[in-house]
């Protein structure tokens, strides 16, 4: 969210909005946000209604923990310190670009926990739609 934070601008010119859904509690999220100085909203989904309606699938062991994981998350802490998930340890992530008319023109379905797209990727889509 960091890397989001700081292009934020960008998503902006595009004509795009960042929204983070994460699964702790309204508190929770909104410590977060905080702590993270995030300049978008951020909303709580504790029941992770949004990531079923999503289809945002859990990882096992391997896409959670795994060697694909582990250089990514010593980076993420050396950066960022230590974050323990609110909730389900196992959940996946996702990124989406939903157009105005609430058509997902772009997935991104992740391998690990650790794989994320590029702004560069979120933001050419965006300019193409």
């Amino acid at each position: 969210m960091v890397d989001v934070r700081e292009e934020y601008p960008k998503f902006q010119e595009a004509g795009g909005e960042v929204l983070v859904v994460t699964m702790g509690n309204v508190a929770q999220t909104a410590a977060f946000r905080k702590r993270h100085e995030l300049p978008f909203r951020c909303l709580a989904d504790a029941d992770r209604r949004a990531y079923e309606a999503y289809e945002i699938e859990r990882g096992n062991f391997n896409q959670i923990a795994g060697p694909a994981v582990w250089v990514a998350a010593a980076k993420a802490v050396l950066k960022h310190g230590v974050g323990i998930p609110a909730q389900d340890k196992r959940q996946m992530q996702g990124a989406f670009v939903i157009d105005k008319s609430g058509i997902v023109r772009y997935r991104h379905s992740p391998a690990n926990s650790a794989q994320n797209p590029t702004n560069a990727e979120l933001l050419a889509v965006l300019r193409d739609i």
